[in-house]
């Protein structure tokens, strides 16, 4: 990546989506607040790579649109 290209790495709300397949999980999203980073390693501490995506808003996961559900731990 260049650095036009790399996330920015001040902290914010992340958006996480999970795979279609997870059952369970696949009408769920969690919202972590870090750096791009820090909440992606928030993720593969609690799921590894079991989950889908990571998004900036809420609106660019599509949470009103596939009506997802936050996921509560």
């Amino acid at each position: 990546m260049t650095d036009e290209t790399m996330p920015q790495e001040k902290p914010q709300y992340w958006i996480f989506t999970f795979m279609g397949s997870q059952r369970g999980l696949s009408d769920k999203f969690m919202e972590i607040y870090g750096t791009y980073s820090s909440a992606r390693g928030v993720m593969e501490d609690m799921f590894g790579e079991k989950w889908a995506f990571q998004y900036e808003s809420k609106e660019a996961a599509g949470v009103t649109k596939y009506e997802l559900t936050e996921l509560s731990l």
